[in-house]
């Protein structure tokens, strides 16, 4: 199918507006502009079996994990409730007191009360 459409008169991205919508192109106006240049060396390149069908496959899959890793990213740096993490810089058992808790955005501190109020303390 690929060598079919290199070898067509027309380039796919002329081909395609034929269909449908005159005024929109055959999806409605969806297509993105192709550079023709690009487009007429792709299909040298298709025609001479440099780029092939399994090309397109893994560079198409590379892309796709590629945005989908950048989403992926921007996702949990917007949603920070899974990035949640209790960490004890201090021993706990029932023989330690600890004083209240002091909140900020991205922490929480519950100090030692001998630390607190101790003969050391902050």
């Amino acid at each position: 199918m690929l060598t079919q459409s290199a070898l067509a008169e027309e380039p796919p991205s002329k081909r395609a507006k034929l269909f449908g919508d005159p005024a929109g192109g055959g999806n409605g106006g969806k297509l993105w502009r192709v550079d023709p240049v690009w487009e007429k060396e792709l299909l040298g390149k298709v025609k001479s079996g440099t780029v092939t069908l399994a090309t397109l496959t893994r560079k198409l899959e590379e892309h796709v994990e590629k945005i989908d890793s950048e989403q992926a990213l921007e996702y949990s740096m917007a949603n920070k409730e899974g990035l949640c993490e209790t960490t004890h810089l201090m021993p706990i058992g029932s023989h330690h007191k600890f004083s209240t808790v002091v909140r900020h955005q991205t922490c929480a501190f519950q100090l030692l009360a001998s630390a607190a109020t101790g003969p050391h303390a902050l």
